[in-house]
């Protein structure tokens, strides 16, 4: 038995990658070795993968042999595909019949457009499926400084942030250390 299938055995299968459907995954802050094995077995299995310009070389080198790259990067003062294009084309490839991958940097939601295109797929009648990415500013404190963001003690500050809404009320949510409850703040229009 292979180390992948002893490992498909413990968790009840490695995931299908259906025809039609799209994942939205992330590829983690650039080493492969931060890649989830849900993220590995959509590499194996997608007949196109759709990639951003901060998903690092040697993670696409581990693409199945058939799987098609298509780039669908965004940076700074070059041409780029809008959001809107990548979204159509996404939909496109799946209503053809392929198995889409659709590789970010870091993790998908987090700066990285994933709401946006679920929620593109979901007006589309597109099936697809979320494979969270290690998130860059995570990993960078874990393999950089040795710190982590959950060892309170050793951190000053650390914060995530997001908008939310409730009503028609637009809130920003601040999440700060592990042990300070959540803060909401309306915000300013």
């Amino acid at each position: 038995m292979t180390a992948w299938d002893s490992l498909a055995a413990q968790r009840s299968g490695v995931p299908v990658f259906v025809p039609g459907h799209v994942w939205l995954a992330g590829a983690g802050p650039g080493d492969p070795g931060l890649l989830t094995l849900d993220a590995l077995a959509g590499l194996a299995q997608a007949d196109v993968i759709v990639h951003d310009a901060l998903v690092d070389p040697r993670v696409l080198s581990l693409a199945g042999e058939r799987a098609r790259l298509e780039f669908a990067g965004k940076r700074g003062g070059k041409p780029s595909a809008t959001q809107a294009d990548i979204c159509e084309r996404l939909i496109a490839l799946a209503r053809a019949g392929q198995r889409v991958l659709r590789l970010k940097g870091g993790d998908p939601f987090v700066f990285g457009r994933g709401g946006e295109e679920a929620a593109a797929l979901i007006a589309a009648g597109i099936p697809y499926r979320v494979i969270p990415g290690v998130t860059a500013g995570l990993a960078a404190l874990d393999l950089e400084i040795n710190r982590q963001a959950t060892m309170i003690a050793y951190l000053d500050d650390f914060m995530l942030m997001t908008v939310i809404t409730l009503g028609a009320i637009p809130l920003l949510l601040l999440l700060r250390k592990a042990a300070t409850a959540p803060t909401a703040m309306p915000m300013a229009e």
